[in-house]
């Protein structure tokens, strides 16, 4: 369980989208661009380097395998950067409204 500074309750996935969109969002970034957004949307702690990779790795598999069409993101272990392919959930992750991006846990 993270805390987000909004006060969100949320787990790990919706700390790195609730980072990814505090970075403007890019359509790249490198880990430590990450790393340094998610230092400022987290309250509490923040996860280890595997933790982030984990995740990102995992966020990565659910793109390409789940959702139908062209992967809205790509994590590239090999140079630590994170890819937003799709302009559009770029835009979302930025400006839809907390409400309706359910980050929280508890609140589904």
């Amino acid at each position: 369980m993270r805390v987000l500074k909004n006060g969100i309750k949320t787990d790990i996935y919706g700390a790195v989208l609730a980072a990814i969109a505090n970075t403007g969002p890019m359509t790249s970034m490198q880990y430590e661009d990450l790393r340094g957004a998610l230092r400022k949307v987290l309250e509490s702690d923040l996860p280890q380097r595997h933790e982030i990779t984990n995740i990102l790795d995992q966020m990565t598999k659910i793109a390409r395998e789940k959702i139908a069409g062209e992967p809205v993101l790509e994590y590239d272990n090999e140079y630590s950067t994170l890819y937003i392919a799709d302009p559009f959930f770029a835009y979302y992750l930025r400006w839809a409204p907390d409400s309706s991006k359910e980050l929280g846990v508890g609140s589904r």
